[in-house]
Parts: C-alpha cells; structure tokens; sequence
C-alpha cells in the first residue's frame, strides 16, 4: 500500500494534468476569457487557497478589474462561470470523452471538483468521440495564430499542499460498468443512422448555394460544420480568423463561418470607429456578393446586421461618400434592406451602423440563409447577430450610464452605456431617493450629447431617468432651482423644454422619471435622443426603450 503522501502526491498531479490538457485543448485556445478564469481558479485550488475564490477576486485578480468591482452590480463573474461550465461539458463530449479524471465546476461555487470515471465509462466515451469526430465537418475554423492570446499553463508546486486536508479524493463518476455497455451498444447502433443524416445535410447545404457566388480564396463554405447543432443564438465576426472576441456585455462572437463567397477585408491601421464601445467588431469584414447559411432551432428570432463604411468617405481610401456604396440584403428569401447606402445611414464614414429586424425565423431546411448582394460596389457586412425574439416586437434595450452592467432587485438587466456620442461620463457617491432602483442613479452623463439606438421599424416607449447630484445645498455645485436647464428631442421632436431638473425634482438627489409613448422610428430606424444644454449642463442617469402597443 502506497503511504498516504504519495497518494495524494499522485492524485495532484493527475488533477494537475487533467487541468493543463484542458488548457491546451483547441476549445479553450480558442477562448482565452475562459482560459485564464479556470488557470486562476485551478491554481487557488492546487495552492490550498480554494477559500479564496470568490466573484470578486476572480475579477480584480484574474481579470484585472479595479478594485471597486461589485459583484452585484456587475454579473460578469457570474456569466463567465456559466460560460465555463458549459464549455467544460463541450469539452467532455469532445475532447476529453477518454479522459479517466473530469473537472467540473459545480453551480454556484468557484472551486474546481475532480471526479474519476471508471474505466469502461472512458471506453464508451472514447468509441463517442470517434464517431462524433467522423461527422465533423470537412473545413473546420482556421486558426489565426497571431490574435490568439498566449493559454495560460499551470505552474504549481506540491509543497503547498498538505496531507490533511485541501484536496478531497477523486470521486468515481455516474457512468458504471453497466451502463458505459449500454451507452456503447447504444452508439454501435445510431452511428450508421447519423453518418447518413450527415451526408444529406450536406448534400442540402449544397445544393441550397446559388450559383455564380465567387467563393473566398482562404475558406470552403462552413456552413455544414455546425449543421447538426443548430442553436438558438449565435454572433457571427464576418471575415475575422481570430476564433472569438467577447464584446463589453460579455457577449461572444465567433471567427467568420457559415459563409459562401465573397472576399475579406481589414482595417488600415490608425483607423478607429466611431458610435461603439467594440470597435473589433467594424475591424474586418466581408465584400462582394455572399451568403451565410446558418443553422436554427425552430423558433422566433431577432437579427441585427452590423456595417461601418471604411472605404467611401472624405478622408477614406476611395473618397467619395454616399451614393458611392448601395447594398441588399435577405434572409429566406425576405428582403430587408433594399440599395442601403451604409454611410448615408450611419450619418457618416467610420461610424458603426447596427440594422435589427424582427420575426425572423428558419427555413424549412432548418437554416436561416442571409444573402447579400452588390447593388453599386460591392456588398458589405461587419457582424451578424442572431438572438431570441419576440413576435412582432423588438427585445427591450435598457441602457445604464455606467462601464458595468446593472441588474435591479426586479431581475432586469441593464447594459453598461453604449450608443452615445458626445458627453462626459462621470460616477456618483449621492444616495438618491425617490426610486426602488437607486442602483440606476450611480453614474451619469453630462454634457452636449445624444444617443442613437438602432430600432426595428415601429413605434416605442422612452422612459428617462434623471437625478440632479451636482447642484443642490449638499451637493457640490451648491444652488439649486435655475442652476440646470437643458432641452430633450427624439428624431426632432421636442420631448422637454427649459426642463429644470432640480425644480422637477423638488429638490437634490431625487429621482425624476420621463415616460414619453408613441415615438416613431426615423427613416433610418433608429431613435436619436439629443440633450442640449440651456443653461450649464444637460444630464441622463439611465434610458430604457420598448415597443408600443398603445393605440
């Protein structure tokens, strides 16, 4: 019998490999957010400081965030986690499906459980992974080596650990002896079934490309490689080789796929973008006339197309400007944009240009198919989103003016600032009253601005928030009524005039809420919400938009 040292001497360092191959895997080269949360958190465990992990020091240590980060105001932690999990089960039925040691990461803890799984279970999941890895498509996502960040290795010492007490035994897996026959005869038996399921989906997805699309000289058409796992949301990086980018809400955008013809494009350096928080997202492209065949799951959802023009423009490669670029677009045969000028429509070159439309759903085959085409230039496209929708209506798009996302004691997620041009952005220490969500009223922006939300076309429902935290007798500014007046417009229409936040109000550090119903989406479906200045600064805490139903 081994002396309990070098049992558990062995047991780390089978804990520890098991960790460094899944840090080596191609899923998490391919996310390097989620690399570095489970190298952090796998070496808090090994260091005996598994305690220690919590949602705060994952985010101030491992991610680099400042030390004023409130894990209940901002639920990134908590999304990354869940990310995590699900990427580890992705792993496990791919990857990893031989593997005799599994790390999970149970919910609602930050501590990584290692569990053994009896060796006929490693068998079944072996003889899995080779069938799965015979259905897997012909071109696989193409790695672009140089935007991947460096995978972080595990580099622990044992002398950290004691015998008695921070790693507890490997534990033997669910899958027994029995059922690992089982799942093994159950596999024997569906393969031949889904090989030739495999070899129809790909003969449909031929067979649906039109003809004469010029195919890009880097790339086959992928869409079949995600034919068996259709999803119900998806973002999309046209033309970018780097296998993901997660965006500041968190959202995550996969490397171009699902694509026939066309051609690439990238940014000339010293270029930037303007009207976005993710300018990555406008970097690359794809031109020409194209499509994207994507694979769904039955259901109602909401697409939003993403443009910047960097071509046509005053101080651009072509020059030019508007009429220089017009495009079309479909989805199923359903056209949705019709000689769209990008520049014209983004009121600039530069200027990132989000189109969303609503109730679209798949095909009969299962995919939805985008085509775009070249109605003057060539055809253009950034960024592809595909969210759940709502019948007829747009999802709400709630904005608080803060770096972070903000989740109400309701459950409502408001997004960290975005759509803005113009302002100062600064945060507030006031205690506001008035309101059930003082949460909303931390930060503020103050200044000549405006936002431009991208809509469906429709009507809406604007609700502003407002608190005055600068001008008041405790407050800084000191003073009070007179001291701040300023005009609201959406699309031209005057929606507050000479409006005196602090005599609305009735004093400092009080909540004011604007509903304002029955606002039409401009030609170019969006809401411009322009604050002009009166007399000091115009100011806004928090902006929420919805659809209308009223009559």
């Amino acid at each position: 019998m081994k002396p309990a040292r070098a049992e558990l001497s062995e047991q780390i360092q089978t804990e520890k490999a098991e960790a460094q191959a899944i840090l080596q895997s191609k899923l998490f080269q391919r996310s390097p957010s989620l690399a570095t949360f489970l190298s952090y958190i796998c070496q808090k465990y090994f260091e005996g400081e598994g305690h220690r992990v919590k949602e705060y020091s994952i985010a101030v240590e491992a991610f680099g965030r400042s030390p004023e980060f409130h894990p209940k105001e901002d639920p990134i932690m908590r999304v990354e986690a869940s990310r995590l999990r699900k990427r580890l089960r992705e792993y496990y039925d791919t990857e990893g499906r031989a593997h005799p040691v599994r790390l999970t990461l149970p919910p609602g803890q930050y501590v990584p459980v290692f569990e053994r799984v009896s060796a006929e279970g490693a068998a079944a999941n072996g003889l899995a992974a080779v069938l799965v890895r015979s259905l897997e498509c012909d071109s696989l996502p193409v790695q672009d080596t140089g935007e991947l960040a460096a995978v972080p290795r595990l580099s622990l010492a044992l002398d950290s650990v004691t015998e008695t007490g921070q790693h507890r035994p490997l534990s033997v897996g669910k899958l027994g002896v029995a059922s690992a026959s089982l799942a093994m005869g159950m596999l024997l038996g569906v393969g031949a079934v889904l090989l030739v399921q495999t070899l129809k989906v790909r003969q449909q997805a031929q067979s649906a490309a039109e003809p004469g699309l010029r195919q890009d000289s880097n790339r086959d058409s992928t869409a079949v490689a995600t034919a068996l796992a259709p999803v119900n949301e998806m973002r999309i990086l046209a033309g970018s080789l780097t296998n993901q980018y997660v965006d500041h809400l968190g959202k995550r955008w996969l490397q171009d796929q699902c694509f026939t013809g066309g051609t690439t494009f990238r940014l000339r350096a010293g270029m930037s973008i303007l009207n976005t928080k993710d300018p990555e997202i406008y970097q690359r492209g794809r031109e020409g006339d194209f499509r994207y065949d994507i694979p769904l799951k039955p259901g109602l959802y909401e697409l939003r197309l993403h443009f910047a023009e960097t071509t046509y423009g005053v101080e651009e490669i072509e020059t030019g400007g508007e009429t220089m670029r017009l495009i079309s677009v479909t989805a199923n045969g359903r056209r949705l944009l019709e000689g769209m000028d990008v520049a014209s429509d983004a009121n600039g070159s530069l200027t990132a240009d989000i189109k969303v439309f609503t109730d679209i759903s798949p095909a009969a085959d299962g995919f939805l198919h985008l085509q775009v085409a070249s109605q003057k230039a060539r055809g253009l496209l950034n960024g592809i989103e595909i969210v759940p929708g709502l019948p007829g209506k747009m999802q709400p798009v709630r904005i608080v003016v803060s770096d972070q996302a903000c989740v109400t004691p309701d459950r409502i997620m408001w997004e960290p600032d975005r759509y803005f041009r113009g302002g100062r952005r600064i945060r507030r220490t006031n205690v506001i009253t008035g309101t059930s969500h003082p949460e909303l009223f931390r930060s503020e922006r103050h200044g000549n601005f405006a936002y431009t939300i991208p809509v469906a076309r429709g009507r809406y429902q604007l609700t502003l928030n407002f608190a005055e935290t600068w001008f008041g007798k405790s407050n800084p500014g000191g003073g009070g009524e007179d001291r701040r007046i300023f005009d609201v417009y959406c699309n031209d229409r005057v929606l507050l005039k000479n409006f005196d936040l602090f005599k609305e109000a009735g004093g400092e550090n009080r909540a004011v809420k604007k509903i304002f119903r029955g606002l039409q989406s401009n030609p170019q479906d969006k809401l411009v919400i322009a604050f002009v200045p009166v007399k000091n600064y115009a100011c806004v805490n928090a902006i929420e938009v919805v659809p209308d139903s009223s009559p």
